[in-house]
């Protein structure tokens, strides 16, 4: 690859030897500390510039196990090409990320790393001329891994991390399956699987980064017209996977209401849903169905396979809805039944790996993401002790279940950080 102005061939060992050596030091002083000792992690400072979207997020993703490791391994030992702005926001990231996760070590990178986050965020994160408004934390996480998969990135084009390198989706020509997509059998699943591990293939040959490794996932969109079981298939990849939170009859069995599970929420999100030319949002899909393009055919259903499943998984509880009636945002507090331990991913092969929580974002107050406020809780890795953030403060956490099953989690929770066991 040729190297552009500002490329930096190698990057400047020195001070990766020194955050890798601060890395070690602080891994290896957190193995033998005793985790019952009230000594807190820091916090990041807001100053009342409406940032907790992105301090909530950050606490979390920095407790994403061998994140750290694996970034400054892939950048000691792999051939990458830098441009100069892109290092320093690379290693101002895990500058950051390494000072949050020691004990008794204020931050001192996060105003640069904030600097730099309005050059490769400028969306999200506004000039320093201009107010800071809220933003969308599932936003910033999302663009945020992007921006650190681009840099990383050892098969990417010639485009700087700022700028589009396409889309990794795929799509499959419509064919007939002969049965519905509701009940799969055998063959079919395996067919859906292979076109979806074809894609999987193609993405990997352009996308090779510690971000991929750890929290890239993919979709299969399976869309088949009722009348002659034509059946299209589209795969995507996804860093943040957005659960639609369904309401439904939950009468129990006492005549009481059952409440929420995100296992259901899960089981939803893979079911087949019957679709009409009314749920079309192109017009000239209402005459002919969008399968087959066959007239009358304007009945089809949809389903959604998770065919690759991430090591670290952040899930996006869809919280918020537009009211057309009153054209405004409006928040969904249903209360749901988050689990710490054994969350299971319903993949395309039957067998669903199970996660561990480490991280939630709650959202606090307002019908929008672009108000309220956002606070996290995480785990350390070593230890396995849970802490609240909001913002600069820092408190410990006795029993993150008793957390979760309180109203405040069950209502508010928005980001779910798991890795899998």
């Amino acid at each position: 690859m040729q190297q552009g102005p500002g490329a930096s061939r190698f990057p400047k060992l020195a001070r990766w030897d020194m955050l890798s050596q601060l890395h070690r030091k602080i891994t290896f002083a957190a193995a033998g500390s005793d985790s019952s000792m009230d000594n807190l992690p820091p916090g990041l400072v807001n100053r009342g510039q409406n940032l907790c979207f992105a301090i909530s997020s950050l606490q979390c993703l920095f407790r994403t196990p061998e994140m750290a490791g694996l970034m400054q391994d892939w950048v000691q030992n792999s051939n990458l090409v830098m441009a100069a702005d892109e290092e320093d926001f690379l290693w101002s990231y895990l500058k950051l990320h390494v000072e949050c996760v020691a004990r008794n070590l204020q931050p001192s990178t996060q105003d640069n790393f904030v600097r730099l986050c309005r050059v490769f965020m400028p969306q999200l994160v506004s000039s320093s001329s201009y107010t800071q408004e809220q933003q969308d934390a599932a936003e910033f996480v999302m663009t945020l891994l992007n921006v650190l998969h681009k840099i990383l990135n050892s098969r990417r084009p010639k485009a700087k991390a700022g700028e589009a390198n396409g889309s990794g989706s795929a799509e499959h020509n419509a064919e007939n399956f002969q049965v519905s997509i509701s009940t799969l059998n055998k063959r079919c699943l395996n067919r859906i699987l292979e076109v979806a591990y074809k894609g999987w293939q193609a993405y990997e040959r352009a996308n090779d980064s510690p971000i991929v490794h750890l929290f890239t996932g993919q979709t299969s969109d399976i869309h088949q017209c009722t009348s002659c079981l034509k059946t299209s298939i589209r795969t995507q990849e996804y860093n943040v996977l957005p659960i639609a939170i369904e309401l439904r009859d939950r009468v129990s069995s006492n005549g009481g209401r059952n409440t929420l599970r995100l296992y259901d929420l899960l089981v939803s999100f893979t079911e087949a849903k019957r679709m009409d030319n009314r749920d079309a949002d192109n017009e000239n899909e209402l005459q002919t169905g969008p399968i087959c393009n066959m007239a009358a055919h304007t009945s089809w259903l949809h389903r959604t396979m998770l065919s690759q499943t991430p090591s670290a998984v952040v899930l996006q509880l869809l919280r918020f809805q537009y009211d057309s009636s009153s054209g405004q945002s409006r928040k969904i507090r249903e209360p749901i039944k988050i689990p710490s331990t054994n969350m299971c991913l319903p993949n395309g092969s039957g067998t669903w790996p199970q996660y561990k929580l480490y991280g939630v974002v709650a959202h606090i107050g307002s019908r929008s993401t672009q108000d309220g406020h956002y606070i996290a809780f995480a785990e350390e890795q070593m230890g396995g002790k849970w802490y609240r953030f909001d913002d600069e403060s820092v408190t410990s956490v006795a029993d993150i279940d008793e957390e979760l099953a309180k109203p405040f989690l069950m209502e508010n929770a928005y980001l779910l950080f798991y890795r899998k066991t």
